[in-house]
C-alpha cells in the first residue's frame, strides 16, 4: 500500500513536470511565431528555436515512458482499489486534463506556425521568380541594344540633328 502511494506520487510528479515542459514548448512556439512575423526572418534564430523545441520533446518522451512504465506496474492494483486512492486519482485526472488542454493549444500553434512558414516560402519563391524575370528582361534589352552597331546608332542620332 505504501508502495502504491509512492508510485502514484511519482506519476503525479511526472505529470507536473510534463505540464512545465509543455509550458516551455508553448513559449517556444510563441517565440517562433514572433520570428516568422518579422519582415526579415532570421533563420538562425528559427533553427535555434526548433532545436530547443526538439530537446523539450525528448524530455516529454522520457517523462511519458516513465509514466507509462509506472502505470503498467500499478494499473491492476489501482483499478481494484479505486476508492482508496480517490484523491490521488482525482489529482492525476486534473493534471491529465491540463496537459490535454496544453497539447491542443500547442497543436493549434504548430499549425499556425507551419502555415506562416509555408506562406513565407511561397512569397519568397514569387519574389525570386519576379527577380529572375526582371533580370532576363534587362539582359535581353542589353543584348538587343548591343546588336545595334555603335557607329550606326550614333550616325542615326547625328542625322536627326
Amino acid at each position: 500500500m505504501e508502495d502504491m502511494k509512492s508510485y502514484i506520487s511519482l506519476m503525479i510528479e511526472s505529470l507536473q513536470k510534463k505540464s512545465k515542459v509543455l509550458d516551455a514548448i508553448i513559449q517556444k512556439n510563441q517565440q517562433q511565431s514572433e520570428i516568422l512575423r518579422q519582415e526579415k526572418v532570421s533563420f538562425d534564430a528559427f533553427d535555434h528555436n526548433v532545436l530547443e523545441k526538439e530537446e523539450l520533446i525528448r524530455q516529454l518522451n522520457r517523462l511519458d515512458d516513465g509514466f507509462d512504465s509506472i502505470y503498467t506496474r500499478i494499473k491492476e492494483e489501482l483499478q481494484a482499489h479505486t476508492s482508496q486512492y480517490r484523491s490521488q486519482i482525482s489529482e492525476l485526472q486534473k493534471l491529465i486534463q491540463e496537459i490535454t488542454d496544453k497539447s491542443v493549444s500547442i497543436q493549434t500553434m504548430e499549425k499556425r506556425n507551419k502555415k506562416s512558414v509555408e506562406d513565407y516560402f511561397r512569397n519568397t519563391r514569387v519574389e525570386m521568380r519576379q527577380t529572375r524575370m526582371s533580370n532576363r528582361a534587362a539582359s535581353n534589352y542589353y543584348k538587343s541594344m548591343s546588336r545595334i552597331d555603335g557607329s550606326d546608332y550614333s550616325s542615326a542620332v547625328d542625322e536627326k540633328k
